[in-house]
């Protein structure tokens, strides 16, 4: 007979929430990174302003979108994606079909329960293949970290520009890795109970609700 582990039921549920609170963080970096760049060519007398402030900022924000991101993404982080994926495989009898609908004494018509199925190995390692052609752009990040926001590395300082031109990212390889990041957690928690969540980074046009009136009454 089936038995209810609650060892898996609370640490599924911490990771849920770490994960989500991870992919958060650095989704409201990352977009509010990208929101300063863009206003920067349309407000530029206005940040002007303030310049210490703003070039403060924008280093800061930097390091932390890119320590967030590898928080996530670097295998070799305790808090990587491909741990959380390490749980789920190590645990997948508690994914299963059966399993959910003893522990919810639902029956197959249950609503979220209805359209659910066993989670697969296919599954986990579908996810793995996505993680593992993001290589060539966290590899990228992991250098930047690593030679740069976490250390000062002696060739960086020796030559920052030509650095910075080989580890270039671009804009849609950082926009895709939280929506990457939502998919795989959302997948796992709406196999596990139907729980759904479409993440995206809120407040982080308030720069613009700052400049655009100081832009409009001619300041700057």
């Amino acid at each position: 007979m089936l038995k209810i582990n609650n060892e898996f039921e609370s640490a599924f549920r911490m990771y849920r929430k770490k994960y989500y609170e991870l992919n958060m963080h650095m989704s409201e970096y990352i977009w509010t990174y990208k929101e300063m760049h863009t206003l920067l060519k349309k407000y530029l007398d206005q940040m002007n302003l303030a310049s210490s402030y703003f070039q403060l900022s924008f280093r800061s924000m930097r390091t932390s979108m890119i320590l967030w991101i590898t928080k996530l993404f670097d295998e070799k982080e305790s808090s990587s994606l491909n741990d959380f994926l390490n749980f789920i495989q190590a645990n997948i009898r508690f994914m299963s079909l059966e399993y959910k609908m003893h522990r919810t004494n639902a029956d197959q018509h249950a609503y979220w329960i209805r359209d659910s199925k066993d989670v697969s190995i296919k599954d986990i390692n579908e996810h793995r293949a996505k993680l593992k052609s993001l290589k060539p752009t966290i590899n990228k990040i992991i250098t930047l970290r690593d030679k740069y926001h976490a250390h000062l590395d002696k060739a960086f300082v020796r030559n920052r520009k030509a650095f910075l031109v080989e580890n270039k990212i671009k804009w849609k390889e950082l926009e895709y890795l939280p929506k990457l990041c939502n998919e795989i957690i959302a997948f796992y928690s709406t196999a596990y109970d139907g729980e759904y969540r479409l993440q995206a980074p809120i407040n982080w046009n308030d720069l613009e609700n700052l400049l655009k009136p100081l832009a409009e009454h001619g300041i700057g």
